[in-house]
């Protein structure tokens, strides 16, 4: 029994980490194409709402970090 245990562990494991990797390469991307748009659009916003700030101000960020987010929430 603890076999099969450890078999769906590790099962479950495998394939849970490329999604993982794959949403921090998202989130690694939206970093970089969205650096000066939070510096300039979201200056003043803590970092657990920069985020929100970005997406509130789609408007006024560029297209590469519109794009950006779209990916980390698609990869979510």
């Amino acid at each position: 029994m603890k076999t099969i245990v450890a078999i769906a562990l590790a099962v479950s494991a495998l394939t849970v980490a490329p999604a993982l990797a794959q949403s921090q390469a998202a989130i690694d991307a939206a970093r970089q194409a969205c650096r000066a748009d939070a510096m300039s659009v979201c200056a003043g916003t803590p970092r657990t709402g920069m985020m929100a700030c970005l997406l509130a101000n789609k408007d006024k960020i560029s297209q590469a970090c519109v794009d950006a987010l779209a990916a980390v929430e698609a990869s979510k």
